[in-house]
């Protein structure tokens, strides 16, 4: 029978997927700060419901020093993602994101001590390996417009190691890491705003967005940022219950997810290649939650 952690797991990917998916549309019409700026304070939403209803029982000098320092870094890796994902492929930008599961597992197994059998640690190999295999493709090139997404998403898991170590220390006070950081966020893209408001410009990306259910690209953009926001209460969760290496190595599926979905909404190419990895992360993805 699957845990509450393992559980969790499965919602929080799914949730991303979507919402990662969703940004691509919103990124590619409004540019990719006033994407960013939507994201996050709409994400905001579903983590202050979780905040308030169970809130930390005290919020200490050092709990305040680690989700400040997150939150700059949650900034960053928004506004730098975005960038990307305005003109390339949303399976391509969002498969970079396997960095932060990666160091999850290893910080869940190494440090925090967390057990993982034999059957288990292959289940997490094969989910890595097939998001390692869809984001090759036929024409293997070093892409330079990815450089932004590859540094927002080292910021993506700077910012998450430290949440899930202060969650892990913490551990009554798990919400404080995903709010107190979500409003330093918010307060440095709308600061930044402030200060050069040309970053609020729309820049064309060099494809057409489409017009979703005929749905306008800024409530596209706040979905995006609701299902962002569920995804990382789900997370708490996945610490709560103490599966973080297990519980991260089933996110390693998003870019799985993501291709699939961008295969439905945007007609992005899917190789043979990648067909097999998603087929190879999926497999591992369910039986790591059973083994």
């Amino acid at each position: 029978m699957l845990s509450t952690g393992i559980i969790a797991a499965f919602v929080c990917v799914i949730l991303f997927s979507l919402g990662d998916t969703l940004a691509k549309n919103a990124a590619t019409a409004l540019g990719s700060y006033r994407t960013a700026l939507y994201i996050v304070v709409s994400g905001g939403v579903p983590i202050a419901v979780a905040f308030a209803l169970f809130p930390p029982q005290s919020i200490t000098v050092t709990i305040l020093e680690l989700s400040c320092l997150g939150g700059v870094f949650l900034a960053a890796g928004y506004a730098l993602v975005y960038i990307s994902l305005r003109t390339e492929q949303a399976s391509d930008t969002w498969a970079l994101i396997n960095i932060s599961p990666a160091a999850l597992i290893l910080f869940g197994i190494f440090v925090l001590g967390e057990p993982v059998n034999p059957l288990q640690a292959v289940c997490i190999g094969a989910i890595i390996i097939g998001a390692l295999m869809i984001t090759v493709t036929e024409d293997v090139r070093f892409n330079r417009k990815l450089l932004p997404a590859m540094a927002g998403n080292l910021c993506f898991a700077a910012f998450i190691l430290i949440a899930v170590y202060g969650m892990s220390t913490y551990r009554n006070d798990i919400t404080a890491f995903y709010f107190v950081p979500r409003l330093v966020a918010i307060a440095a893209l709308v600061g930044y705003a402030a200060v050069k408001p040309k970053s609020l410009r729309a820049a064309a990306g060099t494809k057409r967005s489409l017009r979703l259910w005929g749905i306008s690209q800024r409530r596209i953009a706040v979905v995006s940022g609701l299902l962002d926001g569920a995804a990382q209460a789900s997370f708490m969760l996945v610490v709560l219950f103490s599966v973080v290496a297990i519980g991260s190595a089933i996110t390693a599926a998003e870019p799985v997810l993501v291709v699939l979905l961008c295969y439905v909404l945007y007609r992005e190419r899917l190789t043979r290649l990648q067909a097999a990895g998603i087929v190879i992360s999926v497999i591992g993805a369910v039986a790591v939650g059973f083994v």
